[in-house]
């Protein structure tokens, strides 16, 4: 499976697909639709994508994983990831992204699901961190997010492979609870204080008057 890059190095691989159905390495820049304002450069060894004001690089390791990538914004660098491997797979392990705001730490299962993402301030100072867990199926049954001294937690629980009740929790306190019949039918209860206050029926996807 092809690993994880960045949603900006996604992005813009998107935009330039178009511009080679080969996997062959260039041997110079490529204009995109004969814009000579963009360019890019596919190789064994990474990628570039340059406009006017910016460009991005990304290098690849020596089974052609990306393994860094920096984007410069007026000269300047604007962000910088990285991507650990579990051994030799294609399986990231966790990638990181900094900026002048702060850094996000993504790690994941060796199913490629996220486990645990972690947003800090410039200081490492820990703003925001959320945690999944999994269930043998690998369908996601308990996601925990903790920031500004909050704890927010959801819970899901399944009937085979659809989801049977879905219940979120602020601080240990009951905030709303769905219980599905099936995807179109369900029961939502909100709760305040710890009681329910009130509840709503849907049908079809729509709620019942």
């Amino acid at each position: 499976m092809r690993s994880f890059v960045s949603l900006l190095a996604l992005c813009l691989l998107l935009c330039f697909a178009a511009m080679s159905s080969s996997a062959e390495e260039k041997s110079g820049p490529q204009s995109l639709n004969n814009n000579p304002e963009i360019f890019s450069h596919l190789g064994t060894d990474g990628l570039i994508v340059a406009s006017t004001n910016n460009w991005y690089l990304e290098e690849y390791d020596a089974w052609g994983r990306p393994v860094t990538g920096t984007l410069w914004k007026n000269g300047s660098i604007a962000e910088q990831t990285s991507w650990l491997y579990n051994d030799e797979t294609q399986q990231v392990r966790t990638k990181i992204t900094t900026s002048s705001t702060g850094s996000i730490e993504i790690e994941y299962d060796h199913f490629g699901n996220i486990v645990v993402t972690t947003i800090t301030d410039v200081k490492g100072e820990t703003l925001k961190k959320t945690t999944n867990v999994y269930n043998k199926k690998n369908m996601l049954e308990k996601t925990e997010t903790e920031e500004d001294k909050n704890i927010l937690l959801t819970q899901i629980d399944y009937n085979g492979d659809e989801i049977s009740e879905k219940r979120m929790y602020r601080n240990d306190a009951p905030l709303i609870t769905y219980s599905y019949r099936d995807s179109e039918n369900w029961t939502e209860t909100i709760f305040k204080d710890g009681k329910p206050v009130l509840t709503v029926d849907y049908e079809n996807g729509e709620r019942k008057k």
